[in-house]
């Protein structure tokens, strides 16, 4: 893990220039109370607006409720001094990571987004329901659900039924290049429907 940071440390200029103007000027948003990565986000704009950099800020100013305990080991350091610091590069980091998974998760989005806007978005109002689902013209929408269910279940069956007439029967042997290969047809109602030819226990030649 550690060298992993090492490697995500020498590409920070990448992520301060790329991420950093998308972090201060996108508003975000989450449906879950009191979301820690929230507060990381607002205290780093405050702080980049003010035209500072998260090294000139004290350890103990840090937001660090979105930070686990696994995560923090590689992120502290504590000095001869005892005392603590952070390592601004990894936090700053750290947070972008956040963001990307939290956004895959819907744990917070952008409302003026199309594609990271919240999924209540995508709800129709109860209100209207109803005059939503009569411009659709779904066919099963008009029916009790237990009669569509039934007709399902009767499709199923027959299936079912259709599949279990076949049977595969060896007949003869299909010779090419000097190798002999089983020739198997696939038999319904007393009529070959299918015939193949197998290669091995598992590979199969249609014709």
């Amino acid at each position: 893990m550690e060298n992993q940071w090492k490697e995500r440390e020498n590409a920070v200029a990448r992520y301060k220039c790329h991420l950093r103007p998308l972090c201060a000027n996108i508003e975000f948003s989450s449906l879950l109370p009191n979301n820690p990565l929230l507060e990381v986000i607002e205290w780093m704009k405050g702080v980049f607006l003010k035209g500072q950099s998260l090294l000139q800020q004290p350890a103990d100013k840090f937001p660090r409720a979105f930070i686990s305990k696994r995560m923090a080991l590689y992120l502290t350091e504590i000095d001869k001094e005892g005392k603590e610091s952070i390592n601004a590069s990894r936090y700053e980091i750290l947070v972008y990571r956040q963001i990307a998974q939290q956004m895959q998760t819907g744990a917070i989005h952008i409302e003026d987004s199309v594609r990271h806007r919240t999924f209540y978005h995508e709800l129709t109002p109860a209100d209207k329901k109803e005059s939503i689902l009569a411009t659709l013209n779904i066919p099963w929408l008009k029916i009790p659900f237990e009669e569509h269910l039934d007709s399902l279940f009767k499709e199923h069956q027959k299936k079912l039924e259709a599949f279990t007439l076949l049977t595969y029967v060896p007949i003869t042997t299909f010779v090419t290049s000097g190798t002999c290969f089983p020739k198997l047809s696939v038999v319904q109602g007393g009529e070959i429907i299918q015939e193949l030819f197998c290669v091995s226990s598992s590979v199969f030649f249609f014709v």
